[in-house]
């Protein structure tokens, strides 16, 4: 899960706020993923792709199927990380992505695998629009 195929990794920042935490200041796990799916819906915002916009004019969603996360070493209050994403995969209805997130002193924190599904009005698997796949791959 280290090493991405893609060209480019795609990176946006964090910060870590009290409402990520715990009393201890230690950010819960759950929140890693909130993290992991910013930087998935500023991706694909980079390549001029809303979300919203594509439920309501194309009638389709990405829905994660599948996750697979890492936890390396905690998140505290205050942080600010920096979240990564590159595709690993591209298939006719779905994407695979890995990702990271590492803290302002450059060390690994977690990392992920996860597969979104292309979905259409009913919530079933359907093909990813060409304009999507050759734009981001």
């Amino acid at each position: 899960m280290e090493n991405f195929n893609q060209k480019e990794v795609f990176a946006t920042m964090v910060r870590i706020y009290y409402e990520d935490t715990d009393s201890g200041g230690v950010v819960y796990y759950a929140n890693y993923l909130k993290y992991y799916e910013r930087a998935r819906t500023e991706y694909l915002r980079v390549y001029n792709f809303n979300q919203s916009i594509l439920k309501k004019e194309k009638h389709l969603v990405f829905a994660v199927a599948e996750i697979n996360v890492n936890y390396i070493k905690p998140l505290f209050l205050d942080d600010v990380i920096k979240v990564t994403c590159a595709i690993e995969k591209i298939s006719k209805t779905s994407i695979n992505f890995v990702q990271k997130i590492i803290n302002q002193d450059d060390i690994d924190i977690s990392s992920a695998f996860c597969k979104i599904v292309c979905l259409n009005e009913n919530f079933k698997p359907t093909k990813i629009p060409d304009v999507i796949a050759d734009k981001i791959v």
